[in-house]
């Protein structure tokens, strides 16, 4: 076995490097997504409503784009000195948002913060890949699957009692020593060999690949909001995208160390595994995004509602995480993930039957069984790959499987409220009872007047019903497009991923070993 790929041995010092890893993942988990309700105010106090999707795109354009130059860094460089730079990052850009001054700023800072984000969780978990064994990450990273979807899904509804009871500023500054502790942590604890190797920095495949997903990305996010879908701004957008990654493309192929490792990729484990993280990532970021929409808007349901509709997804993603590594170990990759986008599957049909009349306790089940298998497939989609490749791929691996989700869930979301309002905007125009109404622009602040109880009342009961009702059609063609979505995922592991139960010739270990023949050697022993 090479050295590279040897489980540090069990001890204090491991366990307190787990500790700062899990304090790491942590801290950017609740800060990525507590921003949400706190926004509001930050708006009315900084008067910058124009600027306000811009707070959330910029953090996931820069979070995003980074994620596999990180990881193509940790691979050349070592984990320590590229998940010490994100930390650091990050705890700059956390602490620099809670003081900004206007809108602007705030824009700035957070596409700062984003900047660290990129590194935090993949490095993280390629670290757990390489000081831990296979039936040991089988118990650890499932543990870090629940962490971190309990704690994006919990986010929002800690944004809210910080910002109600301290201030939209503690949103940022409340997470600070926690981040300050883990940075401590994982500069005392984390040590690294790397071997000496003469590498050749990708900056053309670097540089290619982050400007073609930010125009990709600006494309999605602004299309249908700021420009129309077929505006030359859009389809420029579009254009200079497709271009840009073409060439990244041909860059790849002669680059001597490639930013994304497409030898690696074409292994059937971390291929299979990359295909199923995008179409994860559009379930799970569209589940979080639409569901809560239909319970406020279609239901008229508090946002204390909409967070009871998703406590069960929380908790059985939880559950099922903690258990689903050692089901990888008995069963193998396919069964695992199979169990997982299949449960995904069930759970948004069961989603796709519910109307304004349905008894939230069905929607709760849908919601739970989905969590169940977001649990099950997270855990199949890291652990594959990982197995599949050495230590001077794994971090590339790894990080392409956490930008592969994101990715997925940007590109997904946006398209989905793309058309969200294209329904939206065609039935609400036609609809007789509002056709006194002055402007387009009063009519999309009616629509936005559904999603609190307080607006809602003061709104007249026969528009409240033709927008309702035009918000639930609109929505079910969303959990429509989620069901197929989640349908291909299901075929796709039906069909590629192989047959395996532990690691074993002709299975994931071989893929890996194959791999292994044609890697660039490096050593890198963690000595913990």
């Amino acid at each position: 076995m090479d050295p590279a790929d040897s489980p540090v041995k069990p001890g204090r010092q491991r366990q307190l490097l787990t500790g700062a890893l899990m304090l790491a993942m942590a801290v950017v988990a609740v800060e990525g997504t507590v921003v949400t309700t706190a926004l509001p105010s930050v708006v009315g106090e900084l008067q910058g409503l124009t600027l306000y999707p811009w707070v959330f795109s910029i953090y996931l354009l820069t979070s995003t784009t980074s994620v596999p130059i990180y990881g193509k860094l940790a691979d050349v460089y070592g984990r320590r000195p590229v998940l010490l730079v994100g930390l650091l990052l990050f705890v700059v850009g956390t602490a620099l948002c809670g003081a900004a001054q206007s809108m602007a700023q705030l824009v700035a800072l957070r596409a700062l913060q984003g900047l660290g984000a990129g590194a935090v969780l993949p490095i993280v978990l390629t670290v757990f890949g390489d000081i831990y064994s296979l039936e040991e990450r089988a118990k650890i990273q499932p543990l870090t699957a629940s962490v971190w979807g309990v704690l994006s899904l919990t986010g929002p509804a800690l944004g809210a009692f910080i910002t109600v009871t301290l201030s939209w500023r503690w949103v940022f500054w409340v997470g600070l020593p926690i981040g300050v502790l883990a940075l401590v942590l994982v500069q005392a604890f984390l040590r690294e060999r790397v071997g000496r190797r003469t590498v050749a920095i990708d900056y053309a495949g670097a540089l290619t690949l982050t400007l073609g997903l930010i125009a990709l990305l600006l494309a999605v996010l602004e299309g249908g909001n700021a420009y129309a879908w077929g505006s030359w701004q859009i389809m420029g957008l579009l254009a200079t995208a497709a271009g840009l990654l073409a060439l990244f493309a041909v860059v790849e192929r002669r680059a001597a160390d490639p930013v994304i490792p497409f030898g690696a990729l074409r292994l059937r484990a971390v291929a299979v595994s990359n295909v199923g993280n995008v179409l994860f990532g559009v379930c799970m970021f569209g589940l979080t995004s639409y569901v809560p929409l239909f319970v406020q808007g279609v239901r008229g349901e508090s946002a204390a509602g909409a967070g009871a509709v998703l406590t069960p997804q929380m908790v059985a993603w939880s559950a099922t995480a903690l258990l689903s590594g050692r089901l990888y170990v008995r069963l193998g990759f396919q069964a695992t993930a199979l169990l997982g986008v299949g449960c995904i599957a069930l759970g948004i049909g069961v989603l796709t039957l519910v109307t304004a009349q349905t008894p939230l306790w069905l929607m709760m089940v849908g919601a739970g069984v989905s969590g169940v298998g977001f649990g099950s497939a997270s855990t199949a989609f890291l652990l594959a790959p990982q197995s599949a490749v050495p230590w001077n791929l794994r971090g590339a691996v790894t990080s392409s499987t956490q930008f592969a989700r994101t990715i997925g869930g940007a590109i997904g979301v946006a398209l989905l409220g793309a058309s969200l309002n294209a329904r939206m905007a065609g039935t609400v125009a036609a609809l007789p009872g509002l056709a006194g109404l002055p402007a387009t622009q009063e009519r999309e602040q009616m629509v936005s007047a559904l999603l609190t109880p307080a607006s809602r009342a003061t709104l007249p009961a026969d528009a409240v019903a033709l927008l309702s009702g035009a918000m639930e059609e609109g929505l079910h063609g969303v959990y429509l497009a989620l069901l197929v979505v989640a349908a291909l995922n299901v075929a796709q592991v039906l069909l590629f991923a192989r047959h395996s139960g532990r690691p074993a010739p002709g299975g994931i270990q071989s893929d890996g070993a194959a791999m292994k023949r044609r890697a660039v050697p490096a050593a890198g022993l963690l000595d913990v």
